[in-house]
């Protein structure tokens, strides 16, 4: 008797410690961090996006913006395919960077070259394709999937020190082979290839549209999934190679090619200059 009492004591005390930790979580959270309301797609014959045609928001500390993704899932305004004889058209392919979710839609980086190029008396339009968490690996796909048919004058590779991780992964911090694997001649193969495409569905414009539940719950969640995922050591590596690339060169030549991050592994620097070779083939070509 006694133990099965002591045994409903501690579980009265464990549940109502789990009821006050969840009520301060719904309470408190919310208000520090307001959530965001970003959905991504994955289309599985091309590298993932936001999920396109609705409204996101993005939040932190430091900003709250609203974009709406295009039709191909992008932070940009709608752009028609073919060539564009009657002006100049600049892609530019890029991670976060390019992507602009940070700033007012008008403030990107594709709209501040079209105003530049219209205030010289240029007619430029830019056509952006970015996602946070893209790699060379993204890039490439991303062009050989959409981005040659929009026939582009101009295109622009963005690079940051983390891509070198960024290619090994489908997702950065998600689950998922890498976009492109080496044979072995060094050879790069695509794992997307005959894969069909996944069209967005009606249950995932409802749940983006849905307001969430258990808010403070969900918040907690993510920030667990962030930790989880700093714990990795590529992720570590990536985050310390952007952040040591931001820092400005204080010795050797200026001209002197910068060396590899501390870390990277002789798979990644194959799978990089592998990328960046095809990247730079099939542009050219």
């Amino acid at each position: 008797m006694r133990a099965a009492k002591t045994l409903a004591f501690y579980a009265v005390m464990w549940l109502g410690t789990a009821l006050v930790v969840v009520a301060g979580l719904e309470l408190v959270l919310p208000r520090v961090l307001p959530p965001q309301k970003l959905s991504r797609h994955r289309w599985g014959d091309r590298p993932h996006t936001f999920l396109p045609g609705v409204v996101h928001r993005a939040v932190t500390p430091e900003y709250d913006v609203t974009f709406r993704a295009n039709w191909l899932g992008y932070n940009d305004v709608e752009h028609e395919p073919g060539p564009a004889p009657d002006r100049a058209r600049v892609l530019l392919l890029g991670d976060s960077f390019v992507e602009a979710m940070q700033v007012a839609p008008d403030r990107q980086l594709a709209r501040v070259l079209e105003r530049l190029a219209a205030r010289d008396g240029l007619r430029v339009e830019v056509v952006s394709m970015a996602i946070s968490g893209y790699g060379q690996s993204h890039e490439l796909a991303t062009y050989e999937a959409l981005g040659r048919g929009f026939h582009p004058d101009v295109v622009v590779v963005f690079f940051c020190a983390n891509d070198v991780w960024n290619n090994l992964v489908g997702v950065e911090g998600e689950d998922g082979p890498a976009i492109y694997a080496l044979d072995p001649r060094g050879a790069l193969v695509s794992n997307l290839d005959g894969a069909p495409q996944r069209r967005p569905t009606l249950d995932e414009y409802r749940k983006h549209l849905r307001e969430p539940t258990f808010r403070g719950l969900r918040l907690a969640r993510r920030l667990v999934r962030a930790s989880l995922r700093y714990a990795s050591g590529d992720v570590r590596g990536a985050a310390r190679a952007a952040a040591l690339n931001e820092l400005p060169r204080t010795n050797g030549p200026r001209d002197s090619p910068p060396r590899a991050p501390r870390g990277v592994r002789p798979e990644q620097q194959r799978m990089f200059a592998a990328l960046v070779a095809e990247l730079e083939r099939a542009i050219v070509e």
